[in-house]
């Protein structure tokens, strides 16, 4: 289970216990506005107003990140790929191709 703060981190969980798994900090103090599981990888994407950022559950290592231009709102993956859309201040909402996710 995932959580996101209004302190800027995202806490994973075991629902068998009270202390997180994995702590991880977007380092802006925003509040984590997205937190996917990204399918049947072992990635969790996270975002605040700032930074889109993947990074692996099992050990909190980073993948990527991406900083877009407008102020982000919300991020949906399309399903077994690497299409992100990110809904944002823009005049249009923002896509983006990670190959390392999968097919576009």
């Amino acid at each position: 289970m995932g959580v996101g703060t209004d302190a800027g981190q995202a806490l994973l969980y075991d629902i068998r216990s009270n202390r997180p798994l994995i702590v991880k900090d977007h380092q802006y103090g925003l509040p984590i506005n997205t937190l996917h599981f990204l399918g049947q990888s072992d990635l969790v994407l996270t975002a605040d107003t700032k930074i889109l950022k993947i990074w692996n559950q099992n050990d909190g290592s980073p993948v990527t990140s991406v900083e877009p231009p407008a102020d982000v709102h919300e991020v949906t993956v399309y399903p077994n790929s690497g299409l992100l859309f990110v809904a944002n201040e823009a005049e249009r909402i923002q896509s983006y191709y990670i190959p390392s996710l999968g097919i576009a």
